[in-house]
């Protein structure tokens, strides 16, 4: 099995050995991880509060970080993994 952070262990290593990456990654925008990491924070079977919702909807965020590993008896319309799989726009 592939240790998860290998792909970071890659990355480190190209960028201390290639001058151009290293160039290229030094020049890159670096986003924070928080934001991200909100569904994490707030619980992806928690039901989702009206703040969680509305900073979902106007945030600025690209992407978040959810999971392939959760019990799917869980999952349910009054969950917030159900609110933002099914009903965020």
């Amino acid at each position: 099995m592939t240790p998860y952070f290998s792909f970071h262990y890659k990355f480190e290593r190209l960028v201390a050995q290639d001058s151009v990456a290293k160039e290229v990654w030094e020049k890159t925008l670096k986003i924070s991880a928080d934001e991200p990491h909100l569904v994490q924070r707030a619980g992806f079977f928690s039901t989702p509060t009206a703040l969680v919702k509305q900073t979902l909807k106007e945030a600025d965020t690209p992407i978040y970080k959810l999971t392939w590993k959760y019990d799917h008896d869980n999952y349910a319309p009054n969950t917030l993994l159900y609110h933002i799989l099914e009903e965020c726009e």
